[in-house]
Formats: structure tokens, sequence, C-alpha cells
């Protein structure tokens, strides 16, 4: 089911307008209010808890929890990772503004100085690369995390240190580096399959105790109640979303994955308010918004029997392993 605890909101979108009143808005108006909204799935939900509570104890206890989130492709993490940054912004403060979240990426190279660049430039403070020492790298990554009191730092794409079927040597010193001058909490995502990555390796399984698995949605209660939660804050009239098959076709469209949802559900919005200036959203409108996304597959919204499509959605995504896909994709990037 969707996730509702009493302190977190089902959904989390900009001051909510009643229908009547989304529908009055300004046609730009009208598709800038699709932007912005959060669902809080049972996986998400229970991320969202946990990442509360490590800024917390950090805060009150000065425990350390270090975290690993993991998922496949599309299913949300960068999303929940932008949107708890949302949540906790920047502080404003003489002469640094205080940052309790950074949300950085790893690059292709296990570099201290390209991660050091990462960091003080997510945070608003590019570093001149002009220097080859790795040493000064980390004072400047522990310095910056220090001046801005950093509660987490999460980072983006860590399977990138991936080689093979394990991190990369290069990769594991730097995550082992990172561990040992970072003044706070780290939180690194990978696609699904990083957390076996992590597991694996004796050096790095106890630094990182907590796992946060992000799945995608099958089609069944969790996904109807997200369609009906996205039919309540549309700016139309009308919509198609929960007529007949049409939550399915959805499922299969997006493949469970809610960003994905949202991103077919703002590109039928925008044919439907800006090509038809119109207060309905029809699957007619998903159907023109899927054919302009190429080597997706059959398009669901174009009446094909539903069994031809599970049936099709079977034959693609059978595959021997998760992380076996995940390390395949890693062994032919270079070092």
């Amino acid at each position: 089911m969707i996730s509702k605890p009493a302190h977190l909101p089902a959904l989390a979108a900009p001051p909510p307008l009643t229908k009547a009143d989304l529908i009055l808005l300004p046609i730009e108006d009208r598709l800038a209010s699709i932007d912005g909204h959060f669902f809080y799935t049972p996986d998400v939900g229970k991320a969202v808890r946990s990442m509360k509570h490590v800024l917390y104890e950090r805060t009150t206890s000065g425990l350390h929890t270090n975290i690993v989130m993991h998922g496949p492709e599309g299913s949300g993490k960068t999303s929940l990772a932008e949107h708890f940054l949302s949540q906790n912004p920047p502080i404003p403060a003489d002469p640094i503004s205080r940052q309790p979240v950074l949300f950085s990426k790893f690059s292709r190279t296990a570099s201290a100085r390209d991660l050091a660049h990462a960091v003080l430039a997510s945070g608003g403070w590019p570093q001149v690369r002009n220097s080859n020492s790795d040493e000064l790298a980390w004072v400047q990554i522990k310095l910056f995390l220090e001046k801005v009191q950093a509660r987490l730092l999460i980072l983006n794409h860590a399977d990138r240190l991936i080689r093979g079927d394990t991190l990369s040597e290069k990769g594991l010193d730097l995550l082992e580096d990172l561990l040992d001058i970072a003044p706070c909490p780290i939180m690194i995502i990978g696609q699904d399959g990083f957390g076996d990555v992590i597991e694996k390796c004796y050096r790095l399984a106890g630094r990182f105790p907590l796992h946060l698995p992000i799945s995608r949605m099958p089609c069944g209660k969790d996904w109807l109640e997200t369609c009906n939660l996205l039919n309540e804050k549309l700016p139309f009239r009308t919509t198609e979303i929960l007529t007949g098959e049409m939550p399915e076709r959805l499922q299969i469209a997006a493949a469970g994955g809610t960003p994905d949802l949202m991103r077919l559900t703002q590109s039928a919005s925008r044919i439907a308010i800006f090509g038809e200036r119109s207060l309905e959203l029809t699957r007619r409108h998903y159907l023109e918004a899927f054919a302009c996304r190429p080597g997706r597959g059959p398009n669901p919204f174009d009446m094909i029997p539903l069994e031809k499509l599970r049936v099709a959605k079977q034959s693609t995504t059978a595959v021997p392993s998760r992380a076996d896909v995940l390390w395949a994709n890693n062994r032919n990037t270079s070092s």
C-alpha cells in the first residue's frame, strides 16, 4: 500500500489547490502544477524514515550510521535523494550557509580530486582543480563538510566504482578514505545488486550497516492507490487514468517506476494542454506521449490485448541476475 505514516503525507507536492482551482490556472501554470509531485511507496516511506533517523541521531547523540541505497534503474532512488535534499535546505549563516544534507555523485574515475570537486560544487563552492595532491583533496572535503555542518552526504552512482564483479581497488580505497575523514554519515546509491557488492566486501560491509532497497511497484493495490492520488492532483476536469485497463497499461508503460510515470504524465499533459487546450487527459494523449519514446517496445496505449503486453513485458525483463547485469555493464567501463 501507499505508506501513510502520521508524520509523512502520502503525496508531497506544491501547495495544494483544488481541482477546480487547477483548471482555472493559465496554461503554463497548469502544466507547471504537475511538477514536484513525490510518491511515498512502502520502500520510499521506509527509506525516508530511516534517513530522518540518521539525521536525528547524528544531531542528538553523535552516532554515525552509513547507508547503502540500491535498486533497479528508474525505481526512484535519485528522485528520493533530491526530494530529501529539498526537505532539508541550506540554512543561511555567516560566512557560509549551513547545509544539513549534500547530494553529489561519483565520477567515472575513482579520484579524490574529482570527488572533492563534485562535493564542493554541490554545495556551491567550486574547487580550483590545480593541484595533483589527493591529500589536499581530502582536507578540502573534510573542512568543507565541517564548515557547512553537514549531517548527511549522499553520493549517487556509487556503482561506477565497480569493476568486474566487485569494487575496483581504486574505488575501495576511495570509499575507505572518505569514511575515514568524513565528519558526517555517508549514503551511497547504486543500482540493483550494489548492496550485494558491498556485503561481499569484508573491508566495507561492517561500515555500511543500513541498507535501503528501493523497488518498482507491481500492478496491484499500491499501484492503483498511486494512480488515484495522481488523478486527484492533475489539472484536468476528467482523466482516463482510472478507467478500465488504464492503471495496468500505465504500470507496464512505466515499468512500475513512479518517476517514469510522472515523466510520461507530464508529456501526455503537455500534448493535452498545449496541443489541444484540453481539460481532459485521455488514453490517446498517453498513446502519443509513449510513441515519442523510441525503443520502449509495444505501445501499451495502442489497445494491444493486455495478455500480449504481459508476455512481452516478461520476455524483456527476464534476466539471470540483476547483479550480473550491473557487473556486466561496469565490466566494459574503463577505469
